[in-house]
């Protein structure tokens, strides 16, 4: 995915709080600090996420929180991510059983289900179609800046889109869907950051 313009932050794996916690120093700080479980896909939900930590102390801290209030899971470990500013889209490609292949965009993190702006393609799509899903939705002003704030980079954005409806096409016959959510849209000319990654595979 990075290949297709999806750029990922710096992270690290870390089998412990002590390990998350020197991975956070060497990444430097504010970090994101997410669990790694097969029992748990949706970590936001799962409360295993934990944002804007700003020093060893509180990853450490946070990391053993997360221990002991997920110690009924299969927990492999800890991701560790720099945190990455800006404005949060949801990309995501399913198989539908009756129409093949849709692309969904939309505002993405929690908005994305407190609001449902989100706008549908059949899959492949092109810059054509893709400016025209953006156009759609009741948010897109905040692409071009919202009280103050920076223009977003749209053109990254376009091709991040198409890349990950790309690399789904070209993956079928593993991949049942794959979503992008959160992937932060930085300022005009600055790319974006794919902070979390959900494939999922066929059966």
């Amino acid at each position: 995915l990075g290949e297709r313009g999806l750029t990922l932050p710096a992270q690290r794996f870390a089998a412990d709080p002590a390990a998350a916690a020197a991975a956070a120093e060497a990444i430097g700080f504010p970090v994101a600090l997410k669990i790694v479980s097969d029992d748990i896909s949706h970590k936001t939900e799962a409360g295993g996420v934990r944002l804007g930590l700003a020093d060893r102390d509180a990853v450490l801290r946070e990391a053993q929180d997360l221990q002991k209030s997920l110690a009924g899971s299969r927990l492999k470990g800890f991701l560790v991510q720099e945190m990455v500013d800006g404005l949060e889209m949801l990309v995501g490609v399913r198989e539908d059983a009756d129409f093949g292949p849709l692309v969904v965009v939309g505002l993405g993190g929690v908005f994305v289900e407190l609001f449902r702006d989100v706008s549908l393609r059949l899959a492949p799509v092109d810059e054509h179609e893709v400016r025209g899903m953006l156009s759609e939705l009741r948010g897109a002003k905040a692409l071009d800046g919202f009280r103050g704030q920076a223009p977003r980079d749209r053109d990254a954005l376009v091709k991040a889109i198409i890349g990950v409806c790309n690399f789904f096409l070209e993956n079928r016959a593993w991949l049942a869907e794959i979503e992008v959510n959160p992937l932060i849209v930085l300022a005009e000319g600055k790319g974006v950051g794919a902070v979390d990654v959900r494939p999922i595979r066929r059966d």
